[in-house]
């Protein structure tokens, strides 16, 4: 009897694969050698995991019997994507994140799908990195319109220190205006305890308050049932670290720049390829 391995791809004899009673063949997805390649380079979030479950089963009394199948389901969800952070742009270029900003990311990224070995073919945008349902929300912008969006941004930030400057010429201490909206509409996924995508606009917003501008991304979806929000502060006349990492990301937004790095993922991708 033969099975295929969902990472690899791979057909290989069941012996090949460890056994799992929650399966329908009564083994597992993946195969023993990309399990353990797994196990290895995800040792410490594996037992860090474990550590929790274990815990939870303590002092929740719940049966190991009921951890299980969720063990699983956090184990296909960790492994069926790899997410390549490009850049953070919350940290300055040693490293280092600003002291005011404790809080508050914005990272560009994209991720390489290892059943497919393919990455993303454009970037994603979003206030946080991470793994799952974490990655949300995000909105993704193909490589075709990487050129646009810079612009968009230039452009946004070009507006943002014109009417700044306007406000306190005029001693203006209060204005709330809508820069600027993304002439294509962009894919969005959010999670409002459970998914939610679709198509948004996406628009750079200026809010100025006793004194404090801000020029932030916003976009939002919905459905009938689920929304979510992604507000990401690019410019603030109070923190000049913000404009320094705008400055860095309008840079990276160059069709050149993000294909050589979907490029690279693709490359490494392939070592998941049987």
């Amino acid at each position: 009897m033969e099975k295929k391995c969902k990472k690899c791809n791979a057909v290989k004899d069941v012996s090949e694969f460890g056994k799992y009673s929650y399966s329908k063949d009564g083994f597992r997805y993946q195969c023993k050698v990309c399990l353990k390649q797994y196990r290895i380079s995800n040792k410490e979030k594996i037992s860090s995991l474990v550590r929790n479950l274990l815990y939870l089963r303590i002092t929740k009394n719940i049966a190991m019997k009921k951890i299980l199948p969720l063990l699983a389901l956090m184990f296909i969800i960790t492994t069926s994507a790899q997410e390549t952070l490009l850049s953070d742009y919350s940290v300055n270029k040693m490293g280092k994140t600003y002291k005011s900003n404790k809080y508050d990311q914005l990272f560009l990224s994209t991720y390489t799908n290892q059943n497919e070995g393919k990455a993303y073919d454009g970037i994603l945008i979003k206030g946080k990195k991470g793994y799952a349902s974490s990655r949300r929300p995000y909105i993704e912008i193909p490589v075709e319109l990487v050129p646009e969006f810079q612009t968009f941004l230039i452009n946004g930030k070009g507006k943002y220190l014109e009417w700044l400057k306007a406000a306190q010429d005029n001693n203006i201490s209060d204005m709330k205006k809508t820069i600027a909206v993304f002439t294509h509409k962009l894919r969005m996924v959010g999670d409002d305890y459970g998914y939610v995508g679709g198509m948004t606009d996406a628009e750079l917003n200026f809010d100025l308050k006793e004194g404090i501008a801000r020029m932030y991304l916003q976009c939002y979806v919905s459905n009938s049932v689920r929304s979510d929000l992604l507000s990401i502060s690019l410019m603030n006349n109070n923190e000049k670290w913000r404009e320094l990492g705008l400055l860095r990301l309008i840079d990276d937004m160059t069709t050149e720049k993000v294909q050589a790095e979907i490029d690279k993922i693709n490359n490494s991708a392939n070592l998941f390829k049987n």
